[in-house]
């Protein structure tokens, strides 16, 4: 997360978009890591990960959600980057780390 802060501070959301996806895509391998799931493509990582009996609540919906609306203001990004910190420390509770 410490990287997409780098996106608000800067105000590029593009490059706040591109480490969120690559935060939710390892959180995405560690809750299928965890259930002992090969995860070998990005295309409908989410909605499966959001299956596993492990996956935080919401866990599909509310990465879409982030990802979807990363915003173009200092205020939105941080909002997005705070959210999104939030859900990867619920999976890494989740996992055991």
């Amino acid at each position: 997360m410490g990287l997409a802060r780098y996106g608000a501070a800067g105000v590029d959301p593009v490059y706040a978009a591109g480490c969120l996806f690559h935060a939710v895509g390892v959180a995405c391998q560690a809750l299928h890591g965890h259930a002992r799931q090969w995860l070998i493509n990005e295309k409908g990582m989410v909605a499966s990960a959001g299956r596993l009996p492990l996956a935080p609540p919401d866990f599909a919906g509310r990465a879409q959600r982030l990802l979807g609306r990363v915003g173009v203001s200092t205020h939105e990004i941080e909002q997005v980057v705070a959210d999104a910190a939030e859900l990867v420390g619920e999976v890494r509770t989740a996992v055991g780390r």
